[in-house]
């Protein structure tokens, strides 16, 4: 019997063993022991993993976005590869690179179309300053096909001198907590001025008092 192997990647599988490549189902037994079988599909459940398990000399390399879910015992009987996080980082970071200092633009069209757009528009933005490029950029928009977006990162730069500056992270600004809504301005001065509402915050979310402010309960000022 041989393996069944989950990947969403198969491009390693392919360069490395002879490999025959079937689409959505599996159409051909798995029953040579010199061929390691590829399916590319979006469906692939344990039910399919028991099936076939006994007819696969060598092994089946099953590319698809989303794994199934698996019992312990059937996990037993497979695999899982996983993606090395830091080659893939680097290849990103290589594409990115390609996009915006390539002077061959159909290449830099080519490592477009690797490279997550909000990760490639955070480094455009931090290295771009080509307004009309913007304006076309916003013509786009979001509706349209990504392969627009794609052809605008390649054909619509021109080539960035220099080093590539990284994008830089931006804080967030923590909202006012609870009871407050979202546009309260003066927040923080209700609650540096009112004991009860500090007190009321202190129990909900006494994290997010202002700096300065204590957090355990103080006593209350009462009429007599």
């Amino acid at each position: 019997m041989g393996i069944v192997i989950f990947t969403k990647d198969d491009t390693k599988f392919l360069r490395q063993y002879s490999c025959l490549v079937m689409y959505d189902h599996v159409d051909i037994t798995p029953d040579q022991p010199n061929i390691t079988y590829v399916l590319r599909t979006k469906k692939f459940s344990e039910q399919d993993v028991l099936y076939w398990l006994p007819y696969i000399k060598s092994q089946l390399i099953v590319c698809m976005d989303k794994f199934p879910r698996l019992s312990k015992a059937t996990k037993e009987l497979v695999m899982f590869d996983k993606p090395d996080l830091k080659e893939s980082h680097n290849k990103l970071s290589h594409s990115t690179r390609v996009i915006l200092k390539e002077t061959d633009r159909l290449r830099a069209y080519h490592h477009a179309q690797h490279v997550p757009i909000p990760y490639a528009l955070s480094f455009i933005k931090s290295n771009v300053t080509d307004l009309a490029f913007f304006r076309r950029l916003a013509t786009i928009g979001l509706e349209l096909p990504d392969v627009y977006t794609h052809a605008l990162f390649a054909f619509g730069l021109s080539p960035v001198p220099g080093r590539v500056s990284w994008p830089k992270k931006t804080k967030q600004e923590d909202g006012p907590p609870h009871p407050f809504r979202s546009d309260d301005r003066y927040w923080s001065e209700i609650i540096e001025s009112s004991t009860s509402v500090a007190n009321q915050v202190r129990i909900q979310a006494k994290e997010q008092l202002p700096k300065g402010v204590k957090k355990t309960i103080q006593e209350e000022a009462r009429w007599v």
